[in-house]
């Protein structure tokens, strides 16, 4: 599939947004095609391959198993090891590698240096033995001592093996959800830093892809499937990372069951930060999205048929990029999670809605080169999100905390376009229309 028809489909498919419709086998597909990307990228022997479709195909059997027994997805299950136990087979093909099979997880590919690991899951993990001894086992005679017998069962559910969250709960759509630990395409307990490490992994096998990936004699496919692999990759990373910010833990144990255990705690200030960071230099950087000439100019689809009847052949970069964007930004800028980061700061969130707004304006408006200004996916980003500002601004869904912000983001706009960036041709024209926007915008005037 290319990547105009790619974008269309991802566009109009409804699959996100039925609730009822398990997509682990599409998720699936997205985590092979990544790993065996990086596989051929890396000359991997035959039985390697052969070992990651194994695994993949195992885990999707347990998991479409499991519905069949009664088991919801469980999205938090992801969270069960730490960074460095989900590479070591020794420990995950004993209990899991992840709590629960029923999960939407990406394929566990090693950041270079780290011995490879399970890539999937390939046996039940602590939550669905736990949940199906609950529904299945043999109940005891006496109904006194059943009745002991499951509640005892159930005192164990605030467990850190046993953690569960739904599909009421994940926060893969923007502004659903409040907990980032039930989320999909997401991996061990610390996903800010594993995400990170997955977008370093796609931009090393990105600056690989023109020397390694094309066969001699086969169209110029496969690179681009590789190419829109890879770089959807780093976007489902990206989101994952996205929702730890404003993010807020949610505990669900009853009075007296974990006495240290609250139900809601902010996501903790070093995390949230870390999360910023990420999105600042694989995100929203100058060059976070910027492909080299060469590599940009091979991304051709197959022509079969009559395939470009209603399309054409261009690649479509700049629209690709920007659906990228916009989706982080739909979610940064959402009424829920601006009034979340406000309402969380009585409970002790530690990072305003100040210093993320101001964190991402940086990123967004900051670090273009004064030679030659922002290039144009930075143009339509910067755009992008001045939108999103003057909206909050003029919007009385939005609380007035967070029309205050997006104001003084925009005022912080209008000083940094009239610097160094922006004084060359083509920055100089680019900053005259945002200024106009603001103008606009503001009712300042035409």
């Amino acid at each position: 599939m290319g990547l105009a028809s790619l974008e269309e489909k991802e566009d109009t498919t409804p699959m996100w947004r039925n609730p009822h419709q398990c997509l682990a086998g599409p998720c699936a597909q997205q985590g092979m095609l990544f790993a065996g990307a990086t596989l051929r990228l890396s000359a991997a022997p035959a039985i390697e391959v052969k070992g990651l479709v194994y695994e993949g195909l195992h885990y999707l059997v347990l998991h479409e198993l499991g519905h069949t027994l009664g088991l919801n997805h469980n999205f938090r299950s992801s969270q069960f090891h730490d960074l460095a136990s989900i590479h070591k087979r020794e420990i995950t093909e004993k209990v899991g590698l992840t709590g629960s099979v029923m999960d939407y997880p990406p394929a566990n590919v090693a950041p270079q240096g780290i011995p490879q690991g399970q890539y999937y899951t390939t046996k039940p993990g602590p939550y669905d033995h736990w949940a199906i001894e609950y529904g299945y086992a043999e109940g005891l005679e006496d109904p006194a001592k059943e009745a002991q017998r499951l509640a005892k069962l159930a005192a164990r559910s605030h467990e850190h093996e046993l953690g569960f969250a739904n599909d009421a709960d994940d926060m893969r759509r923007s502004g659903k959800g409040i907990d980032p630990r039930a989320m999909i395409f997401d991996m061990s307990s610390d996903e800010v830093t594993y995400g990170t490490q997955r977008c370093e992994i796609v931009k090393q096998k990105l600056a690989e892809l023109l020397a390694k990936q094309p066969e001699k004699g086969a169209s110029w496919q496969s690179l681009t499937q590789a190419y829109v692999t890879l770089t959807t990759e780093a976007a489902n990373s990206l989101t994952a990372i996205s929702r730890y910010v404003g993010g807020v833990y949610v505990e669900r144990a009853f009075v007296g069951q974990a006495p240290d255990a609250k139900p809601f705690t902010p996501v903790e200030k070093a995390k949230q930060r870390q999360a910023l960071e990420a999105l600042a230099k694989y995100a929203f950087a100058p060059d976070a999205w910027q492909l080299p000439a060469d590599l940009a100019s091979h991304l051709q689809q197959q022509r079969r048929g009559f395939d470009f009847d209603r399309e054409d052949e261009d690649p479509r970069l700049h629209e690709r990029v920007l659906k990228l964007h916009r989706a982080l930004l739909d979610h940064l800028t959402h009424t829920d999670l601006q009034r979340r980061i406000v309402d969380s700061a009585l409970y002790g969130n530690e990072v305003p809605l100040g210093e993320v707004m101001g964190t991402l304006t940086k990123a967004i408006f900051e670090g273009d080169a004064a030679a030659t200004g922002p290039n144009t996916l930075r143009q339509n980003l910067q755009s992008e999100y001045l939108d999103r500002l003057l909206k909050i601004v003029n919007s009385s869904v939005y609380q007035p905390a967070a029309q205050g912000v997006a104001f003084g983001q925009i005022e912080q706009i209008r000083g940094l376009i009239a610097g160094p960036a922006f004084t060359n041709p083509q920055g100089h024209a680019h900053a005259a229309f945002l200024a106009y926007k603001i103008r606009r915008g503001l009712d300042e005037g035409k």
